[in-house]
């Protein structure tokens, strides 16, 4: 990780996350970032758990979700087309689809009817959507759509 500790103290940072400069070939977190012409784009949430594994600064409720999942081999992408945090993926991006969407709690309808239109568009989408709720450890409600007559 020394490289990229070196790559970290010379990121650019920008509103919404930042950019490094290295490059897919030699980035050591290929669940982490998105690779760009000639570096790598992180998100907030990323940067903060980069941040964190490297300096061991404090994590948000939300950077210590994105943690949870990592440590369960999944990987994290915007779900904002689909209203929620993040779409995860079990397998690299390029050999399946997404199965989930997630939702942090303090981001997930409030009522059963916000409840229904969210795993109603995660069902027209073939994903299972998911509550991330926060307790002693991170759990995960999933609610599902079931059609009678239909698998």
């Amino acid at each position: 990780m020394a490289g990229l500790e070196q790559t970290w103290a010379k990121r650019k940072d920008a509103q919404n996350g930042v950019f490094m400069a290295m490059g897919k070939e030699n980035w050591p977190l290929p669940t982490v970032g998105v690779a760009q012409m000639n570096g790598t784009w992180l998100n907030s949430v990323e940067a903060e758990w980069l941040d964190y594994r490297l300096n061991q600064v404090a994590l948000s409720e939300l950077g210590h979700l994105y943690s949870d999942l990592l440590s369960r081999g999944l990987l994290c992408r915007p779900g904002f087309k689909y209203g929620c945090r993040w779409r995860l993926y079990c397998e690299p991006m390029d050999e399946a689809h997404a199965p989930w969407l997630l939702s942090p709690e303090d981001e997930a309808p409030s009522n059963w009817d916000g409840a229904c239109l969210a795993v109603r568009l995660a069902a027209g989408v073939h994903k299972k959507w998911l509550c991330a709720l926060h307790g002693e450890e991170w759990q995960y409600l999933s609610i599902e759509r079931i059609l009678i007559g239909r698998d």
